[in-house]
């Protein structure tokens, strides 16, 4: 009896502290935890979902490819995803998954000057708007592209999606 107890102590206490683990995993702390090549699918806060395969995640984004072009997910955008992996953190106790991994893409603003002066496509969540055109600016918390004769600022809260062609169209 007091054997059993005691069991029942500990698997409580075991569960405590896997319950408190997870509650300090963030949602940035799973998407970069993706592993490259795996299929994901995403709502963001346009409603449009997103498909593709995982090129690298980040705690700021996430980057996908399908098959046409590389899409940028800006994690503020994603309202739901398909694939997560459970992870904790590598000094739990009790690890569930894999330990989380240091991206490939460090930020949102590294993959958008890999595409510096190249033409992409920008989605905005509010109104529901898509700008295409030449990448002109890559700031911290914005970014610039000349669409058409006018150059135009999207400040990254705003922007839901960013579909980069594997092939440049001239």
């Amino acid at each position: 009896m007091l054997q059993a107890e005691q069991d029942v102590e500990v698997h409580e206490e075991a569960r405590e502290l896997a319950l408190a683990e997870m509650a300090a995993v963030t949602l940035g702390d799973r998407i970069t935890a993706l592993d490259p090549g795996s299929a994901v699918t995403a709502t963001i806060t346009d409603t449009s979902t997103v498909s593709g395969v995982v090129e690298s995640g980040a705690p700021d984004h996430l980057l996908l490819a399908d098959g046409r072009e590389r899409i940028l997910l800006p994690l503020h955008a994603i309202a739901s995803i398909t694939g997560l992996p459970r992870v904790m953190h590598e000094d739990a106790a009790a690890p569930v998954g894999p330990p989380v991994r240091s991206p490939i893409h460090s930020t949102w603003r590294s993959v958008l000057r890999e595409c510096f002066a190249r033409r992409i496509q920008v989605r905005l969540a509010s109104p529901a708007q898509t700008i295409t055109g030449r990448l002109t600016w890559v700031g911290n918390d914005h970014l610039s592209l000349r669409d058409g004769r006018d150059e135009v600022t999207c400040p990254w809260p705003a922007v839901c999606a960013v579909r980069i062609p594997l092939v440049e169209v001239h």
